[in-house]
């Protein structure tokens, strides 16, 4: 499967959602770390998360396994604002902490 085809799978929330990390695959919840596969079209910006049974089934070659990350302080998460945006037609993902969603949003 690739990570477009992952991706065309998911129903992403309008609004912006508080959560833990699920896998883009099987939707399972992960931890602390995950493997981070980019994927950058003409449709989508977005990292795809992967279980490690996710990413050895579905034979991705790139991506790294690593912890989550606030796109806006670096800051290592188990929990992060899940923000959805539309740059024209391409779908975009951002994850910010706590903190820097609270910041930027005015999010609690």
């Amino acid at each position: 499967m690739t990570l477009t085809e992952i991706v065309k799978t998911w129903k992403p929330n309008i609004g912006a959602e508080f959560r833990g990390f699920r896998c883009g695959m099987c939707q399972n919840p992960l931890k602390d770390k995950a493997w981070h596969n980019a994927l950058h079209s003409a449709d989508y910006a977005v990292t795809v998360h992967l279980c490690d049974n996710c990413q050895k089934s579905s034979n991705m070659e790139e991506g790294r396994y690593t912890a989550f990350i606030c796109d806006k302080c670096g800051a290592e998460i188990t929990q992060a604002w899940h923000i959805w945006n539309k740059e024209g037609s391409k779908l975009t993902e951002t994850h910010l902490c706590k903190a820097c969603g609270q910041e930027t949003y005015g999010r609690k």
